[in-house]
């Protein structure tokens, strides 16, 4: 017997029509609608179960408007990424991204949900840190970012002391450079980051963690290192080690050899701070470092300091101005104030300081 088979017709999400393509028509009441309190109200309906992944990785994409981007930014394939936001656009039953060979944009539905996500996590984030604060050890999590040479000579310090007080509290330290570091502390991808000053941003506030003083290291056996004090000119024909150009850490330095019309003959270049310095003691040529990158790295080695009263620059510990401070989080900032402020001046941390931290909300309106 011949069994005749009929195609089950699929239903379309609520208030929807679809193509050929299968792609949702404007008649979906979650697009163009004109009322978008109702939009946020279907939208929160549709998406009681969702998952916060899911929710960082449309917002991921949303920043980065593109898959690949947004992909490698959180650790994932192209593929990974758009198979999560089909299934998020699936949840909710809408499209949210306008895809196409060029950037990712969003459709008014993706930018109700852009702003609804935000909201959600950081809400997500404050009961976290609320629920911690109840716990006399800590508890959550205190995520942080900072540059990788501070990553790896001076954030032990505060990790050390931070965990000591709050052995509960989950600590987790990534490498961010100074270029991204406020944009991923607005996506709420950080709590903190350590920084540069100042930070112009309104939605960004700090607190100051220390200065350090940028000096010239060079190796024992050149000529210089029997100075205590460089000045412009007698970096004139030196051959120099110095990081890829734009580099942001050392504004200081750039600001001084422009003001003094001096130009350096840069004879090798590397990103790495650690190689920099191996490279300076080898006699290759002098480099620029902060004076605690030679911790445990003196031997062989010269800091002399540039200019009549050095270049010195300020670090801040910087924050979303809308996180609610716990006290775990002005424990955090007042640890970073002791250790790193201790660690930056090259001065041994003290003992029962005060423990409120100076905050400041640097953000320009």
């Amino acid at each position: 017997m011949r069994k005749h088979i009929r195609e089950r017709a699929v239903p379309n999400p609520v208030g929807s029509t679809a193509g050929r393509t299968g792609k949702f028509r404007s008649g979906c009441p979650l697009y163009g609608h004109p009322n978008q309190d109702r939009d946020e109200a279907e939208i929160s309906r549709r998406g009681r179960n969702l998952d916060i992944k899911l929710l960082k990785t449309f917002l991921a994409l949303a920043d980065e408007r593109s898959f690949t981007a947004a992909g490698k930014l959180l650790g994932l394939t192209q593929s990974a990424v758009s198979q999560q936001i089909r299934v998020l656009e699936r949840e909710l039953g809408a499209e949210l991204v306008i895809r196409s060979n060029k950037l990712v944009g969003l459709t008014s539905a993706g930018e109700i949900l852009r702003q609804s996500a935000h909201r959600i996590l950081e809400n997500l984030d404050q009961a976290r840190s609320l629920i911690a604060e109840r716990s006399s050890n800590g508890g959550g999590r205190l995520s942080v970012g900072a540059p990788a040479s501070v990553c790896r000579t001076l954030m032990p310090f505060v990790a050390t002391a931070f965990h000591t007080r709050f052995p509960a509290t989950e600590l987790s330290i990534i490498t961010l450079d100074q270029a991204n570091a406020i944009e991923r502390l607005t996506r709420r991808d950080v709590d903190f980051a350590l920084t540069l000053a100042p930070v112009r941003h309104k939605a960004i506030a700090a607190a100051e963690a220390g200065r350090d003083e940028v000096v010239v290291i060079a190796g024992e056996q050149t000529p210089l290192s029997r100075l205590s004090r460089l000045r412009a000119n007698d970096l004139q024909s030196q051959a120099m080690i110095l990081p890829p150009n734009p580099n942001t850490e050392y504004a200081v330095w750039s600001a001084f050899m422009l003001e003094s019309g001096v130009f350096p003959r840069v004879t090798l270049e590397t990103d790495s701070l650690e190689l920099a310095i191996a490279l300076a003691r080898a006699g290759l040529g002098l480099t620029v470092a902060p004076r605690w990158a030679m911790i445990s790295m003196e031997k062989g080695l010269a800091a002399l300091h540039v200019g009549d009263s050095g270049l010195w620059r300020t670090w801040v510990v910087a924050y979303p101005a809308s996180m609610r401070l716990t006290s775990i989080h002005r424990a955090f900032l007042h640890i970073c104030s002791q250790q790193l402020g201790a660690a930056l001046s090259g001065t041994p941390a003290k003992e029962g300081l005060d423990t409120s931290a100076s905050l400041e909300r640097t953000g320009a309106a």
